[in-house]
């Protein structure tokens, strides 16, 4: 079975009765599992080289928020502390709205 994250899904169960298995084929045919317990993913096995692709690129991705941000602020000539100020009480908003649900 495949589900949109890209993997076959196996079960605990699975997993437990066919590690080796599971993790030959990462490793050597660089398979991807999705780990459900109840139809609920919980984890994935996924090849260390695609683990290490996902991180850098996360990492990339932070950076460039964090400067295109820094641009945003200095061209909108707001401080800094009040951009902060308004984004944390616009979560404490929608926080607030969804308890209320």
């Amino acid at each position: 079975m495949t589900t949109p994250l890209d993997g076959t899904v196996i079960t605990p169960m699975d997993l437990r009765a066919h590690a080796g298995e599971f993790l030959d084929r990462v490793r050597l045919q660089h398979d991807t599992f999705i780990i459900e317990r109840r139809g609920t993913p919980m984890a994935a096995l996924v090849p260390i080289e695609r683990l290490r692709q996902m991180r850098e690129s996360a990492v990339r991705l932070s950076r460039l928020m964090s400067r295109l941000q820094a641009e945003h602020v200095e061209a909108s000539g707001q401080d800094p502390a009040e951009i902060d100020a308004a984004a944390i009480e616009a979560v404490r908003r929608v926080r607030a709205r969804a308890k209320r649900r």
